[in-house]
């Protein structure tokens, strides 16, 4: 947040916690819960395809020998 001066070049965390800052009347929880999930269903999707691959990475790591 320090080293960004641009408001679009800003990561993830920051915009969705621009929807609670105290100097609005109301924190629009609701709108920033909806943007966090927007935000994880890509990451999930990618989880979902690759967790086999994953898996077997860290079973292959683990085994001594």
């Amino acid at each position: 947040m320090v080293a960004v001066t641009r408001e679009e070049l800003a990561v993830l965390a920051t915009g969705i916690t621009s929807y609670t800052q105290p100097y609005q009347r109301q924190p629009m929880w609701g709108a920033a819960m909806a943007v966090a999930t927007i935000a994880t269903l890509p990451l999930l999707v990618l989880f979902v395809f690759f967790q086999r691959y994953l898996v077997k990475g860290l079973t292959a790591a683990a085994v001594k020998g």
